[in-house]
């Protein structure tokens, strides 16, 4: 993975966004990794004070790859959101960064990017030879070489792995993009993403938003035509204290969470409270931030929800891109009797405008 980072520095602006590395383990065993990465790095740069201030001092072409040691994760909240920003005003001037990152921290960050422990018996202060740190800059040629011929390449990848939760599914976006028209390396990248995918699945699964989804999802199982958010409110707050977790959320607080999670989901205020309408885009929407989400239900998808089989095969494109509102019908119309979303056949009924609700 490391390696695949090191090309992602010599492609950083056609990138989905900047790439960060974060080498992470006990004080002095990160020296001859230091040297590597310092060698084949596009444009390495080590800065004592990661500030924007400093950042902003930089020929706006350079793109480097910045070196830091020991930052902390206050200190570095605002440096990366700035330069995954195309458009930043600093100082009278718009910034356009485009920097890779490599962080050396004694613990792993809990910001954005790839992680790689190092060993802990490694041994600490060791340096990188002369001889091979020559090799190494000798390969500098192919690595532009790399660039000048996979650039326009690169920008228009569209590797995408949508099961995964977003973080990771940013840095396999990135890591693939890097190897585009490499058929066995972008499976590896997603093979060796799979742990780390899981790990933030595990730590999504026990926030309110996944609780929320959850609580979704066991109405759209129970084929209701409307969620109300008093209900899906009381769900989630079963589901939260079945799990111990130490909050409690008001129909106020889940209505937000349903929003913030899609705009596409809204909620329509009636005489008993604001209800959200399960028609096709939405029971497909929910479904599919619920996987991003690693909500726990569906470890073991419903038998009869067509959703459900197409997250458990991974190959229906009606997940990967949901219908928007606007292809859904909002009045009622044939059949005569009921017809749930989660029960239409995708073969037989593969378009969303049989997704209509009786009288």
């Amino acid at each position: 993975m490391v390696g695949v980072y090191v090309l992602a520095t010599w492609v950083a602006e056609f990138l989905p966004a900047p790439p960060c590395l974060n080498i992470w383990g006990p004080d002095g065993t990160e020296t001859i990794l230091f040297d590597l990465l310092s060698c084949l790095c596009r444009r390495p740069l080590t800065l004592l004070d990661p500030s924007l201030r400093q950042l902003a001092k930089l020929p706006e072409s350079l793109c480097p790859t910045i070196f830091l040691r020991r930052p902390t994760e206050k200190s570095l909240g605002r440096l990366l959101s700035t330069s995954r920003d195309p458009n930043v005003l600093y100082g009278g001037r718009l910034l356009h960064l485009s920097s890779t990152f490599v962080f050396f921290t004694t613990r792993p960050l809990s910001l954005p990017a790839l992680r790689v422990a190092l060993p802990v018996l490694a041994v600490p202060y060791r340096r990188l030879p002369r001889d091979q740190a020559r090799e190494l800059h000798a390969l500098r040629g192919q690595l532009l070489m790399y660039r000048l011929l996979h650039h326009e390449q690169v920008a228009q990848s569209d590797f995408d792995v949508p099961r995964f939760a977003r973080e990771s599914r940013v840095t396999a976006r990135i890591l693939g993009a890097c190897m585009e028209g490499n058929a066995t390396s972008q499976p590896a990248i997603v093979s060796a993403l799979e742990n780390r995918d899981e790990d933030e699945k595990v730590q999504l699964s026990q926030t309110p938003k996944a609780a929320v989804l959850e609580g979704l999802l066991v109405l759209v199982h129970e084929r209701h035509a409307k969620a109300r958010i008093k209900e899906a409110t009381d769900l989630a707050n079963a589901i939260l204290h079945a799990r111990l977790a130490p909050c409690t959320l008001t129909a106020k607080a889940a209505g937000a969470i349903i929003s913030d999670v899609d705009h596409a989901l809204q909620t329509h205020r009636t005489n008993t409270g604001y209800e959200l309408e399960l028609d096709f885009a939405t029971c497909s929407s929910i479904h599919h931030h619920a996987q991003a989400n690693g909500v726990l239900t569906l470890l073991q998808p419903h038998p009869d929800c067509v959703f459900c089989s197409a997250l458990a095969e991974n190959d229906n494109p009606l997940l990967v891109a949901a219908p928007t509102a606007s292809s859904v019908p909002s009045s009622p119309c044939s059949p005569s009797t009921q017809v749930h979303p989660s029960t239409l056949n995708p073969e037989t009924n593969p378009t969303p405008e049989v997704a209509c609700h009786a009288n």
